[in-house]
């Protein structure tokens, strides 16, 4: 009977200079207090059936008591990023994804309309308070997901 011989061979893996972990100190707005980031929205909700509730105008905000209009603030103290992606069900209805700046101007908007279940968003941020809002412009009863990603501009 013939014996077997087995190499086994350790490798010694070293941090490879302007790799992550390898010298250079990142930032995670999670674990550092002076960080300037709002935390990330992850909203599933259910939507009942609308027409236009924004009067017409796609650009406006939410209305107070609005039942298909779904305001999400927050704020940034440096200049920042967000990318939002809101999906939905059914893809005869109309969502669209909207942020307004700290004067209530329209920032970024993504109304691509009936036919599609996705809309998606970037937009650099100046410091202030903004409002992330999800209109149900045209649709019948459905369920949305929203995730925003804050990061530095």
């Amino acid at each position: 009977m013939r014996e077997r011989a087995w190499i086994v061979a350790v490798l010694l893996v070293a941090p490879i200079a302007g790799c992550v972990g390898g010298g250079e100190e990142s930032v995670d707005a999670a674990s550092d207090p002076e960080a300037s980031l709002p935390d990330s929205v992850h909203d599933e909700r259910r939507v009942e059936a609308a027409a236009s509730p924004a009067g017409g105008d796609r650009d406006q905000r939410c209305e107070a008591e609005a039942s298909s209009c779904f305001s999400y603030p927050f704020t940034v103290a440096t200049d920042a990023r967000v990318q939002a992606q809101l999906d939905w069900e059914n893809a005869t209805n109309d969502l669209d994804l909207h942020v307004f700046g700290p004067e209530g101007e329209p920032v970024a908007s993504a109304s691509t309309g009936p036919l599609d279940k996705r809309e998606t968003l970037d937009a650099a941020l100046e410091p202030g308070d903004y409002e992330l809002v999800v209109v149900a412009w045209l649709a019948t009863s459905d369920t949305y997901r929203l995730e925003a990603h804050f990061g530095y501009a």
